[in-house]
This record gives C-alpha cells, structure tokens and sequence, in this order.
C-alpha cells in the first residue's frame, strides 16, 4: 500500500554517504536546497535505517529537503483521490527552523515535483523533538485529475548554522491513498 519506494531507507547503491545537495543519495530520494550532507544511519525504531539531512550552511534563512518523486503510474492511480504521508522524523540538539511535511502534485510533465508547474496539496509543519515521533499528513481535496507526478517533501525551512547537530532524520515514510 506504500507509493512509496525505498521507505525503510535500506537501499543505498551509491553507498552510505555522505551525499551533497542536489544529489540522490538513498535511493529514490533526492536531497535539494542548500548546503547538506545526506548519510545513513540505523534506525531508531523497528528496522531498517534512517536518512539523516545534516544542514552545514551558516547562511540564515535557507532550507534543505529531501524528496520522493513517484513514477506516473502512480500519479495516474491517485488521479481523485486524498492522500496521506507518513514518517517518523527527529531532530539534532542544535536544530534550528521548521520541518514540514508536504505531498505536492505536479501537472505539466512527468519530471521533479519540485520544478514545473506544481501544487502543494499539503504542506504542514510539524513539531519534531530529539526523540523519533511519527507525524502524519493528509490532503483536504484529491489529486488532479490533470497529474502527471506526484510526491513528497521533508522540508527543513529558515535554517542555519554549522553544528553537527542540526539535523533531522526521516525513517519509515510511506505515502497512500486514503
């Protein structure tokens, strides 16, 4: 029932990292923003591991993400349909910003959801601690009926500085419909 591929985050062909921004790291997900390393750690919960995005920019006021795009076929199966995205995410002891959940939409072409032509369905933020906690989001209206691409973000906004510790970590995602 998971859209999702790869979200226990076990599969790591290009190794465990770290990644840089705008890069893949774990398999289909997709680091973007600024200034980030993505690394593998174990999971904090049942199994599996967890994608950790370390924020290492001083700048103020930027963000980093990661993002799943799903294939087609599945924008075209949810074509109607409310969506709900799951993960359990934490954060380090020197976090700084806001993380929201998002599930965005988009209907000009089959690529990224985060260029184009897109629709945020859902984008809420969510209050995350140093202890692993599953937060849930579920769209008010359905997918378009026009959606070529559908997806998610984990969306570390209004971020800075260089710590080790500010970062967050994604495990267990899943995206269904319903």
């Amino acid at each position: 029932r998971n859209l999702l591929d790869n979200g226990s985050f076990q599969i790591w062909q290009r190794g465990a990292g770290p990644f840089t921004v705008n890069n893949f790291g774990c398999d289909r997900w997709y680091g973007w923003g600024n200034q980030h390393n993505l690394t593998r750690q174990a999971a904090t919960q049942l199994h599996g591991f967890s994608l950790r995005v370390a924020h290492n920019d001083s700048t103020s006021n930027t963000f980093s993400a990661i993002a799943q795009t799903c294939e087609y076929e599945t924008a075209a199966f949810a074509r109607g349909k409310k969506l709900t995205f799951s993960c359990r995410v934490r954060k380090g002891s020197a976090f700084t910003g806001t993380l929201a959940l998002q599930i965005v939409e988009r209907t000009d072409t089959t690529g990224s959801i985060n260029t184009g032509t897109r629709n945020v369905l859902v984008s809420n933020d969510v209050a995350v601690t140093t202890s692993s906690t599953r937060f849930t989001v579920t769209t008010t209206g359905t997918v378009s009926n026009g959606a070529q691409a559908i997806g998610v973000n984990v969306f570390h906004n209004a971020t800075s500085g260089t710590d080790a510790n500010n970062f967050f970590e994604v495990e267990e995602a899943q995206l269904e419909i319903g």
